[in-house]
């Protein structure tokens, strides 16, 4: 493997590094959070920034290092598609139904979302993501990848626990009967 794709797995390492406490000091310090918020600011457009350079790294990895691990069957595509498949599509779901800019923050609307895959999962877009980042794991054969995304999958585990306090906050007892009604992920 070339000492490139060394340094972006590092890097991706490093930024998902950054993310991550990111979102634990969203979740440790919600009065201090710097996502979700009403006002942008450097932490925000910061926070967004790592989040692009993961994904886009993650998808750069499974291309650099497709097929370098031990699962050589086949098998993997009829686990991994589907999977992936599935993901794609809850997360287009998702974002349908909520909207481009309040998925990523940029508006925020004074209704909670009931509708779509919300009536089964208060994160689908999250949950669709795993989804995806599993099956596409399964079918690359790659330990760089199974790394990187693995470590995204727990940025999105975590996501809510920041996110949560601050929506109950902006939508009050309509996001507590919510939440108390539609499961976070399944």
């Amino acid at each position: 493997m070339s000492s490139w794709v060394h340094a972006l797995f590092y890097a991706n390492l490093v930024a998902h590094g950054l993310l991550l406490a990111g979102v634990a000091w969203c979740v440790a310090y919600p009065e201090r959070r710097i996502y979700p918020m009403e006002r942008k600011n450097g932490a925000f457009y910061l926070m967004w920034l790592l989040f692009y350079f993961v994904f886009s790294s993650n998808f750069a990895l499974v291309l650099l290092d497709w097929d370098t691990g031990t699962w050589r069957s086949s098998s993997r595509f009829f686990i991994g598609a589907p999977l992936a498949l599935f993901g794609a599509l809850l997360v287009t779901w998702g974002m349908t139904t909520l909207g481009a800019q309040k998925t990523s923050g940029i508006a925020v609307d004074r209704r909670v979302v009931t509708t779509g895959p919300y009536r089964f999962t208060r994160n689908p877009q999250y949950l669709g993501d795993m989804a995806l980042f599993a099956g596409v794991v399964v079918m690359a054969n790659s330990e760089l990848a199974l790394d990187t995304h693995a470590l995204t999958c727990l940025v999105f585990v975590i996501g809510p626990l920041a996110e949560e306090p601050w929506l109950e906050r902006q939508f009050g007892e309509v996001y507590v009967a919510y939440r108390r009604d539609v499961a976070r992920f399944l």
